[in-house]
């Protein structure tokens, strides 16, 4: 049962000390964006207070993520690549996130960039129109080639590292599965590189499909896209419904408010920076609830 009472004085506790810190430049928010933060971190008002910490200092190390999208320059990537958040949950009130790279995609550092703002703008649509209970994770690579897929990886390690980081430190998404669809035998390859960014409790939900059917025991069918099997609408159509979402002008706002979530570095406490998040350019083992 939950209690009411409890949830107003967490959410009273974090306002107060918010508006007490003077390196944050953010601090008019409704009672909705705290009570969130608290099922993100299990109703721990510390962990909650730690947890904006990471989020505002990631904002302001990598600003290049944080950014509204652009949607003819979506439409264009998306011949390259398919990335949507599906328009239904599962029953427990999950997000499910797919994405599928195209066989002809020439990967590139730039591309990858601006898949990493795409994967923030997910984030954000989903903190403003969801309580978070967690993601699902799809990789659909079932037409590229991964064995070139694991050597781009380890040659841009660093922003797949931030996106990570990002996703993990910085939203505090809780991770249910990253469920892999491919046939391929380099399947244990890109497994073998991800587990290298992951903690062991993490990895250990990695799940490699050889076809759809065996995802289906994870992710409803009735919700997936008929790409994959499913009874949904076809990806195309997902993808072209949720482009439009991320490119209200709701959606802008919300993206150019969330932005001003930084920090004034000339004015954080001494060791900040080091305290909550680690060197710059440091390698972290992540964690997951």
């Amino acid at each position: 049962m939950v209690d009411h009472k409890l949830i107003k004085q967490s959410v009273k506790l974090l306002k107060d000390w918010l508006e007490k810190q003077a390196y944050f430049k953010r601090k008019d928010y409704s009672d909705t964006f705290f009570e969130k933060l608290l099922v993100i971190t299990k109703g721990s008002v510390e962990r909650a207070k730690s947890r904006y910490e990471r989020h505002c200092t990631l904002k302001t190390i990598w600003p290049q993520y944080f950014t509204p999208m652009d949607i003819d320059l979506l439409r264009k990537d998306f011949e390259d690549y398919n990335s949507v958040l599906l328009p239904e949950v599962t029953e427990e009130g999950c997000r499910v996130s797919l994405s599928r790279f195209n066989e002809h995609i020439i990967l590139t550092p730039d591309l990858f960039t601006r898949f990493i703002k795409l994967v923030v703008n997910m984030c954000e649509y989903a903190i403003a129109h969801d309580y978070p209970h967690g993601f699902y994770i799809i990789l659909d690579h079932r037409y590229i080639n991964l064995l070139e897929l694991v050597a781009f990886a380890t040659r841009n390690f660093t922003p797949l590292q931030h996106c990570i980081t990002i996703l993990l430190d910085g939203y505090g998404m809780r991770v249910k599965g990253i469920h892999i669809v491919t046939p391929s035998k380099a399947a244990d390859a890109l497994v073998t590189f991800l587990k290298q960014l992951l903690t062991a409790k993490l990895s250990g939900r990695i799940h490699v499909h050889k076809d759809t059917d065996t995802l289906f025991a994870h992710v409803p069918k009735s919700i997936l896209p008929r790409e994959l099997g499913g009874d949904g609408p076809t990806l195309t159509e997902m993808q072209e419904s949720f482009l439009q979402e991320l490119c209200t002008k709701e959606h802008e706002e919300w993206m150019n408010e969330a932005r001003r979530a930084t920090i004034d570095e000339s004015m954080k406490p001494k060791d900040y920076f080091e305290d909550s998040i680690g060197m710059p350019g440091s390698f972290r083992t992540l964690s997951v609830d």
